[in-house]
This record gives C-alpha cells, sequence and structure tokens, in this order.
C-alpha cells in the first residue's frame, strides 16, 4: 500500500498544506477507536507493512519540513526586501510584482472607485478572506490536536495532545515496541509541521505589517493579510526547486 499523511481540522486557502507536507482535509477525520469525527487537529499517518520503509517515509517528511523552515526564512527577507525599498517599487520578480499590485489596489482612494457596488464588493471580499484567514490562525494556535498511526490496515496508536505540553497516548494491544516506535517519529512529524506552520504565521502578520507601515495602507495589516499569505505559499512552492536550501537576492 501506498503511505498518506492527512491533516484536518483546518479551512487552508485552496484545502493545501502551504508547505507541501500533508494532504489536507477541511472536515474532521474520524478516530480509528470511536468511528466518530474528532473535535480539533487531527494528523494521521497512514503507512505501509514494511516498519523499515515507514520510517524512512515519515523521516523524509520530516527533512521537508526542516527544509521548508530554512526557505520561510528566505521569504521573510524577500518582504523585508519589498517593505524597505523607498518609495515602494523596485525591479521584482513576477511574484513580487502581484503583491505590489495587491497593495496599489487597497492603497486606492475610494473616490477612484467607478462604482459604489465595485468598491463594496471588492472591500467585502478583501475583509471575508481576512475574517477567514484570522480564524485559521487563531485555530492552529487554540485547538487541542491529535496524532493517529495506522501500519498497513492496523490502526496502531493515538496520541492526544495540548500545546501546554501535556500528552497522552493510547496504543492497541499487542503491537510491537517496532510500532510504537513509528507512532512517535509520526508525533514528531506533527510537532514539526505544526511548528512550521505556526513560523509561517510569523512570517505572514510580520510582512504584511512592515507592507501596511510602508504604503499607509487604510485598515491597516490586517488586510494585507490574504495577499501575503498568497505570496508566501507561492514563493515555498517556487523553492521546491531547491531541496538543500535556498539562495537569497
Amino acid at each position: 500500500m501506498s503511505a498518506r499523511f492527512v491533516f484536518s481540522g483546518l479551512q487552508l486557502p485552496e484545502g493545501e498544506d502551504p508547505l507541501g507536507i500533508w494532504e489536507v482535509r477541511g472536515s474532521r477525520l474520524e478516530a480509528f477507536a470511536a468511528g466518530e469525527p474528532v473535535q480539533g487537529l487531527v494528523w494521521l499517518a497512514d503507512l505501509p507493512e514494511d516498519l523499515l520503509e515507514a520510517r524512512s517515509l515519515i523521516r523524509r517528511r520530516r527533512r521537508a519540513v526542516e527544509i521548508r523552515w530554512r526557505q520561510l526564512a528566505a521569504v521573510e527577507q524577500r518582504l523585508t526586501r519589498l517593505a524597505s525599498e523607498e518609495p515602494l517599487r523596485l525591479t521584482v520578480r513576477e511574484r513580487e510584482a502581484e503583491l505590489l499590485e495587491e497593495i496599489t489596489a487597497l492603497r486606492r482612494p475610494l473616490a477612484t472607485f467607478d462604482a459604489r457596488d465595485e468598491q463594496r464588493g471588492f472591500y467585502d471580499r478583501i475583509y471575508q478572506e481576512c475574517d477567514a484567514l484570522l480564524t485559521q490562525f487563531r485555530q492552529l494556535v487554540q485547538l487541542h490536536a491529535r496524532v493517529e498511526t495506522r501500519v498497513g490496515h492496523r490502526s496502531v496508536a493515538v496520541t492526544h495532545l495540548s500545546w501546554s505540553g501535556e500528552y497522552e497516548t493510547t496504543a492497541l494491544d499487542r503491537i510491537s515496541h517496532a510500532d510504537v516506535q513509528v507512532h512517535l517519529e509520526a508525533v514528531r512529524l506533527a510537532l514539526a509541521s505544526r511548528r512550521a506552520l505556526l513560523r509561517l504565521v510569523v512570517v505572514v502578520v510580520s510582512g504584511a505589517l512592515k507592507l501596511a507601515l510602508k504604503a499607509q495602507i487604510p485598515g491597516g495589516q490586517i488586510l494585507l493579510f490574504p495577499a501575503v499569505y498568497a505570496f508566501v505559499r507561492d514563493v515555498l512552492r517556487e523553492l521546491e526547486a531547491f531541496p538543500d536550501g535556498v539562495l537569497v537576492r
């Protein structure tokens, strides 16, 4: 069987993990024990029966998370450079140019809109996107989580996590020590993924703040969250061609 790494509990834009590590399901997964939807965030590692292969797959994704962490630093530098120019115009790559277009639209005086309906629709869309994104950011911080591991077609263990550091692991009867080790590696992968997602949130929020201050956008940084999130996600996709890190220019 092929492995699957599934994450649920957040409605991420376009239904995709911006880190490219997990398959995202917006709806809740079913717990293996009760067969009922689980509240909160859920990471599910559905692995092949061969435990050596299973551990290799998990470790490969852990390395991918570590690379994403370094790449987020590169994205942050690109946002800082974009916000530090005077004025907000410079020779930019395509993705920076698209972000500057978003900023220009938000700086546009209300009177320049051709029609009141167009004006209202533009800002309604931005506010709805902001509200949705902020809700997901809060859930990433506030919600409890669980990590489930399946090996072959066997449910192995589940760990409940609170972000205060408390955790509780339940393992099924008759599982081996090797099964437990695979589950613990899956838990480490989930924790590393959440840490990287939180780092991504910090990059988005700080980048939006710098750009909003520079551009003097009415309404401040919140209006830029969707555009900056899209920028970060798209640049990470571009950087997939650099598996060992990135060169910042």
